[in-house]
């Protein structure tokens, strides 16, 4: 999709299942400062989850990135990429402002500790122009 210059315009949501780690690789720095997604996806009934709703957003909207990463990873609740749509306002926003370019689930397994795990999937959206 780009690789150098994609620096600063590509955005994970993904709690921690490889896309800061492989931004990392390619020496790219995300769009926003917020790596860790699982606060955002849980009860909007939570006041820290509303906070980091309304600064995640904010940073979003104000400097939309080209490229989201999302993958299927979600903290806990069963894997899927349903995660997106217990934040209404970000699905929407990635609905309306991006394409699906592509989906992938790795072939081969994973090693977290010392023991094979299937890989996570995951999407990649492009802005639309």
């Amino acid at each position: 999709l780009g690789g150098a210059p994609l620096d600063g315009q590509v955005q994970c949501i993904d709690f921690t299942a490889g896309c800061v780690t492989t931004l990392y690789r390619m020496r790219l720095v995300q769009k926003t400062g917020f790596l860790y997604d699982c606060y955002a996806f849980q009860s909007g009934t939570n006041a820290v989850v509303r906070e980091y709703r309304q600064r995640f957003g904010a940073a979003l909207l104000a400097h939309p990135p080209r490229v989201i990463v999302v993958s299927d990873q979600d903290c806990g609740h069963p894997d899927s990429f349903g995660d997106i749509g217990r934040w209404p306002a970000l699905e929407r926003f990635v609905e309306d402002n991006y394409v699906l370019a592509k989906q992938v689930t790795p072939p081969e397994p994973v090693r977290w500790a010392d023991r094979p795990a299937a890989p996570y999937s995951y999407r990649i959206y492009v802005r639309q122009r």
